[in-house]
C-alpha cells in the first residue's frame, strides 16, 4: 500500500487516495480502529494500520549529484491514552537503538519514564511495518528486525513537493506477550529475559498498555544526520506529527447516565523548577449550554488546584467535587492550573450533556496545555511604543526594570462527541465495558492508572444502563464477549452452533498426562459445574495451568474448534518482578 501511494503521482493506490479515502472521522469504515480481536460488525478478524505522508520540497537542481534524503526513516509510537505531552526525549519517551555508521539498523524501543512515585513505567509503544521480534519466549527487544519498509531514500525535485508514504501495523488488539506493567530495573529491553512467562500483553489481563479507547499516535521523521533537538515537540518541530483525536458517542434523548461522556487522558505535571505552573486551556466549542464537566486527577489534590486558581484568576468558577475531582464550567474557554509535581498524571475528563441534544450533532472540545516559553528582562528607556502591557510598560517608561514572560502551547488533544441513538450505541458500549473491565482487572493498585480505570469502568457501566442494558451481566472479556449477545467474533460463543473461537471461564481443576507421563492438556470447571477439556503439549501452558490450579485463579480460555487454546487469561493473578 505505502509503495503504491509513493509510486503514484497523486498519492493513489488503486481507487484509494491518502487525502480522499482516509478520513479522520471515526464513523468512516476505513478510519475507525478496532480494539476487539474480531470486528463485531463484520465477524472478521480485525487488523489496524496507520499511514503517514512525508513531504519534501526541493530547492536544488535535479539529476545526478542531487542532494537526497538518504535512509529517511519514520518511527511510529503511541502513548497509553490521549496526552498533551509530545516532548522529544531519547532518554524516556523516544528511546531507540544507537545510530550505526553508514545507515545501519536503527529501531525505536519502548518508552520508559518514572511516575510520581519513582516507579519506571512503560509509557510509549513502538509499531512497525514488519513483524515484532518473536516474543513466544524471552527476547531482546533491541534485536527487533529493521523496519525496512519505513526506511526510504527521497530524491527532491526542484520547486516541487515530493510525497513519500510510510505505515505500520497497529497491533493494539493482539494478545502477543510483550512487557510487564512496570519496567524491570536495568532490563527495560528484556536483554536478560526477565519478561518470560510473567510478561504482559499489549492487551493483557494483567495490565494492558492501552488505558483508553483512543491514544495519541506520533510519527517521528528520523534522519541519521539531522537529529531532532531535545525538548522539541509537535508544535515546534516539523519532524514530529501526531494523531490525537478521540470520539465519545452520546444518545438522544438518553437518560442522565447515558449522557455522561468520559475519556481517560494523561498530562505532565507542572515542573517543580518552573517559574509558573502550567495550565489546561479547554476550548468547549459548540458544546451545548447547560453542559457540565469534571476533571478527575488522582495524582493531585483538588484543593491545591482551587487554591492556585484563586491566586491566578480574579474571576474563576472551578469547584471541588471530591478530594481529587474539580467541577469545570463549560465556557467558551476554561483555564485549569496544574500543580507542580513529578512525572505524568493520569486523569479522566467527563462531560455531562443536557437533555435535548439532537441526533446528528457533533460537539468538539480541544484541551491544550499551556506552559512557560521564555522570560526576558526589560529596562525602561523612554517610550516602549506600546509593546509592553500594563504595569510593566509604565515601569519601563519611568526608567525602571521589568520582566516580560510569555507562554506557549505544550501539546493538545481533541474530543469529538457525535450524537446518535441509544439503540445504535448499546451493543458497542456493552462490548467496550466487557473489554475495559478485563483491562482494568489486572492493573496493580500502585499504578497511576488504577483509580482512573475504576472510575471509568463505573461510568461505562452507567452508560450501558442508560442505553437500556444490564451491566451486571457483563463480565471481563478480552474479546468483548457479552452473554446473550452474538459474540464479537461473529462466529457464536460458548454453546453456540458453528463457533470457531469461543470463551470458557472457570477454574482449572485437573491437569492431564498421557501414558508416558507427558503433559497433554488440562480441564476447566465452569460456574455451572460443567467440565471442559483442552489439549496442549506446550511447557509454558503447563506452567500457566499449574499456577492457576495452585492459586485457584479464575481462568478464561479462548479456544479454537478443536479445543486447542488460543489464549489463556489468569484473572487477577499477581506478577512478582
Amino acid at each position: 500500500m505505502i509503495k503504491k501511494l509513493t509510486a503514484s503521482a497523486n498519492g493513489q493506490a488503486g481507487s484509494d487516495t491518502f487525502d480522499g479515502s482516509l478520513s479522520e472521522l471515526e464513523d468512516a469504515t476505513r478510519s475507525q480502529l478496532e480494539f476487539l480481536q474480531v470486528d463485531p460488525r463484520s465477524g472478521k478478524p480485525a487488523f489496524n494500520f496507520a499511514i503517514c505522508r512525508v513531504r519534501i520540497r526541493g530547492t536544488t537542481p535535479t539529476g545526478p549529484g542531487t542532494t537526497q534524503a538518504i535512509n529517511c526513516r519514520v518511527f511510529f509510537r503511541a502513548f497509553q491514552a490521549q496526552t498533551t505531552v509530545s516532548t522529544f526525549n531519547t532518554a524516556t519517551t523516544y528511546r531507540e537503538t544507537p545510530i550505526v555508521a553508514n545507515y545501519g539498523r536503527r529501531v525505536p524501543l519502548l518508552g520508559v519514564q518514572n511516575d510520581a512515585m519513582g516507579q519506571a513505567e512503560y509509557v510509549t509503544l513502538p509499531f512497525f511495518a514488519v513483524d515484532r521480534i518473536n516474543l513466544a519466549g524471552p527476547a531482546d527487544l533491541t534485536a527487533q528486525p529493521a523496519d525496512v519498509p519505513n526506511r526510504q531514500t527521497i530524491s527532491p525535485a526542484s520547486g516541487k513537493e515530493v510525497d513519500t508514504y510510510y505505515g505500520c501495523w497497529l497491533d493494539i488488539n493482539q494478545p502477543t506477550l510483550l512487557f510487564p506493567q512496570f519496567a524491570p530495573p536495568n532490563d527495560w529491553d528484556n536483554q536478560h529475559g526477565s519478561f518470560d512467562t510473567t510478561g504482559f500483553a499489549i492487551q493483557s489481563i494483567n495490565g494492558a498498555f492501552n488505558k483508553a479507547p483512543h491514544q495519541c499516535l506520533i510519527a517521528e521523521i528520523a534522519f541519521d544526520n539531522l537529529r531532532i533537538p531535545s525538548g522539541a515537540d509537535t508544535s515546534t518541530s516539523d519532524k514530529l506529527a501526531q494523531r490525537n483525536l478521540a470520539y465519545i458517542d452520546g444518545p438522544n434523548p438518553g437518560a442522565i447516565a447515558s449522557r455522561r461522556m468520559p475519556h481517560p487522558f494523561q498530562i505532565p505535571a507542572s515542573s517543580r523548577t518552573a517559574q509558573h505552573v502550567d495550565e489546561l486551556m479547554i476550548a468547549w466549542g459548540d458544546t451545548p449550554a447547560g453542559s457540565t464537566a469534571s476533571l478527575y486527577l488522582p495524582g493531585v489534590a483538588a484543593a491545591d488546584i482551587l487554591a492556585i486558581a484563586e491566586g491566578l484568576y480574579s474571576d474563576q468558577h472551578l469547584t471541588i467535587d471530591d478530594a481529587n475531582t474539580i467541577g469545570v464550567p463549560v465556557g467558551p474557554v476554561t483555564f485549569v492550573p496544574i500543580p507542580k509535581s513529578y512525572g505524568l498524571l493520569a486523569g479522566l475528563l467527563t462531560v455531562n450533556l443536557p437533555p435535548g441534544v439532537a441526533r446528528g450533532d457533533v460537539y468538539t472540545i480541544v484541551v491544550r496545555q499551556v506552559t512557560d516559553a521564555g522570560t526576558v528582562a526589560v529596562t525602561g528607556r523612554g517610550d516602549t511604543g506600546g509593546r509592553i502591557a500594563g504595569n510593566q510598560a509604565a515601569l519601563a517608561k519611568q526608567g525602571g526594570a521589568a520582566t516580560l514572560s510569555w507562554r506557549r502551547v505544550l501539546g493538545a488533544f481533541q474530543i469529538n462527541i457525535p450524537i446518535s441513538t441509544k439503540e445504535q450505541l448499546l451493543v458497542p458500549e456493552e462490548h467496550r465495558l466487557a473489554l475495559f473491565r478485563w483491562i482494568a482487572e489486572g492493573i496493580l493498585p500502585r499504578n497511576r492508572w488504577y483509580p482512573v480505570m475504576q472510575r471509568y469502568i463505573e461510568q461505562l457501566a452507567g452508560r450501558v444502563t442508560g442505553f437500556g442494558g444490564d451491566p451486571g451481566k457483563i463480565l471481563p472479556s478480552p474479546t468483548g464477549y457479552v452473554p446473550g449477545l452474538p459474540s464479537p467474533h461473529g462466529h457464536g460463543h460458548e454453546g453456540g452452533a458453528g463457533a470457531h473461537h469461543r470463551e470458557v471461564s472457570g477454574k482449572v481443576n485437573g491437569i492431564v498426562y498421557d501414558h508416558f507421563g507427558d503433559f497433554e492438556g488440562f480441564i476447566i470447571e465452569t460456574s455451572r459445574g460443567e467440565s471442559r477439556r483442552f489439549h496442549s503439549r506446550e511447557p509454558r501452558v503447563l506452567n500457566l495451568v499449574r499456577r492457576a490450579l495452585e492459586e485457584r485463579v479464575w481462568t478464561t480460555v479462548i479456544r479454537e474448534r478443536d479445543d486447542m487454546p488460543l489464549s489463556i487469561i489468569l484473572h487477577g493473578a499477581v506478577m512478582v518482578l
